[in-house]
């Protein structure tokens, strides 16, 4: 971003991939329960 330092971008970018790896796990986890059902019909 702009006026982000090496530093700054450093100490955050973990905490925002972090954030998003949590978000994405969620919807991951949500998304698989509604998934299975199909998944399974599709499979056969």
């Amino acid at each position: 971003g702009l006026g982000m330092t090496k530093k700054a971008r450093s100490y955050f970018q973990p905490l925002i991939e972090g954030k998003i790896e949590y978000n994405k796990n969620i919807n991951y986890q949500a998304g698989k329960m509604q998934m299975v059902p199909k998944k399974l019909k599709a499979w056969r």
